[in-house]
C-alpha cells in the first residue's frame, strides 16, 4: 500500500485531496492517514492539509517494488518482491522460485542484508544503501551453456555502473568489479537443475552504492564504495533496471552471440595479461593469465609452458607482465 500511495503522489500535478486518493486505493481516510504517517517515520517528506490534500515534496534513498517494476519488463509485474532485509536475496529468490512464487522471472531486492554471501561462502557486508538484489530466470540453455552466464552477468554490471557514473569499471576472474583495483561489487550465481535441464537460475548482484567505505564494516580493506568514488549518489532503481534489462537482452542472445560477450569480457577485464594464483580444490597454480577459452574458462600458463584452464577458483592478481 505504500508503494502505491508514493507512486500516486509523484504521479499527480500538484496536491491529492485525501478523499481522492482514499477512493483510489480502496481504503478508509484512517487507514490512509496511518499509511501516511508510516511514510513519513520512514523519511519521506509529505505536506498535507485537510483543505489542500497531499504533497510529497521528497523522499528518502529507498529502492520501491512499483518504481522498480515499472522500469523492467511488462513479465516482471507483481514479480518483484522488495523487503527491508533479508539475510541473503539469494536465499529468499531461491525459496520463492522453489515454491513456484518466482517465475519464469522474478526480482528480490533488499535494502540491508544479515548475511550476504559472496563466492566460496564469504560474508558480505551488505549495509542500508547499497544495492542488493537476486534475479531470478529460467534460460533456455544447457546446463554446460549456462557456464558463461556469470561473465555475461559481470559485463552488463561493469558497462551500466561504468555508463552511471563515468568511472573505469574493470572484471577480475570470474565477476568481481574493481574501481582502481579496489572491489566494489561482487556477483554469486547459483543454478538448480535436475537430469541436466536447468530448473532456475539465480544471479546475484552485491553492489557498493550509495554508502561510505566505513559503513562496510569488516569488509576487506581492498574494497571502495561509487559513493566513496564519485562523491554523489545513483539513482538505485534505474541502475538496477538498466542492469536487468541489459543482462536479459543479451541473455537472449547466448549461445549465438557467446563469442561478442567473450570479447566484451576481455576489454574489461583485469585479469588477462598479469601474473595471477589461481586456488582451486586446496591447490594454487602461478602463471600468466593469457585468455579466456570459448566457455570462459581462464587460461593460465606458468614459467615452464604448462596450460591450464580454470572452470572456478580464486584468482590473487600479481604483477602485469
Amino acid at each position: 500500500m505504500k508503494d502505491s500511495i508514493v507512486a500516486a503522489l509523484k504521479e499527480a500535478d500538484g496536491p491529492v485531496s485525501g478523499e481522492l486518493l482514499a477512493g483510489r486505493l480502496g481504503v478508509s481516510r484512517a487507514a490512509l492517514w496511518k499509511h501516511m504517517e508510516g511514510l513519513r517515520a520512514a523519511g519521506y517528506v509529505i505536506d498535507g492539509s485537510p483543505k489542500v490534500g497531499y504533497r510529497l515534496m521528497s523522499e528518502p534513498d529507498l529502492i520501491l517494488a512499483s518504481a522498480l517494476s515499472s522500469l523492467l519488463p511488462a513479465e516482471f509485474k507483481e514479480k518483484v518482491v522488495r523487503v527491508d532485509e533479508a539475510d541473503s536475496t539469494n536465499t529468499l529468490a531461491k525459496e520463492l522460485a522453489s515454491s513456484g512464487r518466482l517465475g519464469p522471472v522474478g526480482l528480490v531486492v533488499a535494502e540491508s542484508q544479515t548475511g550476504g554471501r559472496g563466492r566460496f561462502g564469504r560474508r558480505w557486508h551488505s549495509p542500508h544503501g547499497g544495492i542488493w538484489f537476486s534475479l531470478v530466470i529460467r534460460p533456455r540453455l544447457s546446463v554446460r551453456e549456462a557456464g558463461v552466464v556469470p561473465l555475461l552477468a559481470s559485463v552488463v554490471t561493469a558497462e551500466a555502473v561504468a555508463e552511471a557514473t563515468g568511472l573505469d569499471v574493470r572484471i577480475k576472474w570470474p565477476n568481481d568489479l574493481l574501481i582502481e583495483g579496489k572491489k566494489v561489487a561482487g556477483i554469486l550465481t547459483e543454478l538448480a537443475a535436475e537430469l541436466g535441464e536447468i530448473d532456475y537460475l539465480v544471479v546475484g548482484v552485491g553492489l557498493n552504492a550509495n554508502v561510505s567505505f566505513d559503513e562496510l564494516g569488516d569488509s576487506d580493506l581492498a574494497a571502495t564504495t561509487l559513493m566513496d568514488e564519485t562523491g554523489r549518489a545513483v539513482a538505485r532503481p534505474q541502475l538496477i533496471a538498466k542492469i536487468v534489462n541489459r543482462f536479459l537482452s543479451d541473455l537472449a542472445g547466448l549461445p549465438k552471440d557467446v563469442d561478442k560477450m567473450l570479447t566484451r569480457w576481455r576489454e574489461r577485464s583485469a585479469t588477462l595479461g598479469r601474473t595471477v594464483t589461481v586456488t582451486a580444490a586446496g591447490e594454487g597454480f602461478t602463471g600468466e593469465a593469457v585468455d579466456l577459452d570459448s566457455e570462459g574458462g581462464l587460461i593460465v600458463v606458468d614459467k615452464a609452458g604448462t596450460r591450464r584452464v580454470f572452470r572456478a577458483g580464486e584468482v590473487t592478481l600479481g604483477e602485469r607482465v
